[in-house]
């Protein structure tokens, strides 16, 4: 009896969590954060080293902070080139992108790469390659991940950048999964769970 009793409470918050991603929006915020990992392979080296993917905005087009004026200059020549790219793996996880802004003002160092007195903000501890690999994935996440798939598979977008944004995706679902879980802080925008504690921010 005690088993079936886990089982039940294990499905009842499966089934909560869905609804929570769902409510949310998180399964469009999940899809925005792979293409913005996958930003460092669209621009190609040496540009992934001094610019970063920081968000899609309200217009739907996304916002990557450079190094330096000079960084901004030259990647506003190659911006059509490289939208060509954006559009094309964006097109592929499902999500549309509008086209490109150059933000100054945000580039930074990332918290992992910063000392601790550096990082004017509290990192939470984050898991292990096991502990998301231990992470079961609903139904739901499933059936994503293949409908991800055969989307990719229609678009011409290599296997390579195929198998790294199925990839990335799957492995942002499982944080997401693990930091709800967890008792994360989520963002007050998109619900979205955070690894870090930003104060009055």
């Amino acid at each position: 009896m005690p088993n079936q009793e886990k089982v039940k409470s294990f499905k009842s918050v499966g089934n909560v969590l869905n609804r929570v991603v769902s409510d949310l929006g998180l399964e469009e915020r999940l899809r925005q954060h792979t293409l913005m990992e996958l930003w460092p392979q669209i621009v190609g080296d040496p540009w992934a080293k001094c610019s970063r993917a920081l968000f899609i905005d309200s217009e739907l087009f996304l916002v990557v902070t450079v190094q330096d004026a000079s960084t901004g200059q030259e990647l506003s020549f190659l911006k059509r080139q490289i939208l060509g790219h954006l559009r094309k793996a964006a097109r592929a996880i499902g999500i549309d992108i509008k086209g490109l802004r150059f933000d100054l003002k945000h580039y930074h160092v990332p918290n992992a790469q910063k000392g601790p007195s550096q990082a004017g903000c509290l990192t939470l501890p984050e898991p292990t390659r096991a502990d998301l690999t231990m992470i079961k994935l609903t139904q739901h996440e499933e059936q994503e991940l293949d409908q991800l798939k055969h989307k990719l598979s229609d678009q011409e977008v290599g296997e390579a950048l195929s198998q790294r944004i199925l990839s990335l995706f799957e492995g942002s679902l499982r944080l997401k999964c693990w930091r709800l879980t967890h008792g994360y802080p989520s963002c007050s925008s998109c619900g979205y769970p955070e690894h870090e504690l930003h104060g009055q921010q």
